[in-house]
């Protein structure tokens, strides 16, 4: 069978690949059904549906919204909403101004600590829109000779709880909850391991939730039986991805995940809605 994969991202977030480099790269590897889902934008995946047919594959509609949850920064995966919802884009570019105040932030924390940018280097590693993240400053920081790698980066400056992280100027999660509700979308808990806390996955749930991402490429077999009963005990979508950016390890994996086929059924009426 054909493979799936409902958690991809491209240039126009952190991505390295614009979205027809990626269904080219799809179409060898035989994919039927994807959604493409950067952060916090959903032109990425608008410009790959305008593709598709030329390469055979469907396109879910999709995006990976940032939120915030107990003081957690937490992502929310949309599908299935109507890509015309002037409400919705609204409120995605609402979170797009935050992400560049938060970056320029960083930035600036940076440099108290000898580690200067120009903020225009770090632009010249984003997406066609601009999208700023922290992926982008680790990669200037790299190409500045600051940093080895992104782990280091990470887990020294930027990560959660370094010196220079700057939480992000998010929305509540039920905010994104319902605003993926109201464009006709669905909306799913992006890797739920992450978190490394079941309450907070549970709340989530509790206030709206309708899927969890259970066939997660980098969740172990225990992790995906466990949410995976978290989902059935609790009624929820259960979808899979494999969170695809281009770089490092995932490149050693590309074309080789899949979701389950099971994954179709939950995504029936947003496939027949969409009419994909």
């Amino acid at each position: 069978m054909d493979k799936l994969d409902f958690h991809m991202h491209t240039s126009y977030s952190d991505g390295v690949f614009s979205p027809q480099e990626l269904l080219e790269m799809l179409q060898q590897y035989s994919y039927e059904l994807i959604s493409i889902t950067d952060h916090d934008t959903m032109e990425g995946c608008i410009q790959g549906m305008k593709l598709a047919a030329h390469y055979d594959i469907r396109i879910l509609p999709g995006v990976e919204v940032s939120s915030f949850c107990w003081g957690r920064d937490v992502h929310i995966l949309g599908y299935g909403f109507d890509v015309k919802n002037k409400s919705f884009k609204s409120f995605l570019h609402n979170i797009e101004k935050g992400r560049l105040k938060r970056a320029k932030k960083i930035v600036k924390l940076l440099a108290e600590r000898g580690m200067s940018l120009d903020f225009r280097e770090v632009i010249n590693f984003t997406g066609k829109l601009n999208l700023v993240g922290r992926p982008h400053i680790a990669r200037a920081l790299i190409d500045a000779g600051y940093c080895r790698d992104s782990r280091e980066v990470f887990d020294n400056y930027i990560g959660e709880g370094q010196s220079c992280y700057v939480p992000k100027p998010a929305p509540e999660a039920e905010k994104v909850i319902e605003a993926i509700k109201k464009a006709g979308g669905v909306s799913v808990l992006a890797h739920p391991y992450i978190y490394r806390d079941d309450d907070l996955v549970q709340h989530l749930i509790d206030i709206g939730i309708q899927g969890l991402e259970v066939f997660y490429s980098r969740h172990t077999a225990d992790e995906i039986t466990r949410y995976q009963k978290m989902a059935d005990d609790n009624g929820l979508i259960k979808t899979g991805g494999s969170d695809f950016h281009g770089h490092g390890s995932d490149l050693n994996f590309f074309g080789f995940f899949s979701a389950p086929p099971s994954v179709l059924e939950d995504f029936s009426e947003y496939i027949e809605k969409c009419g994909i």
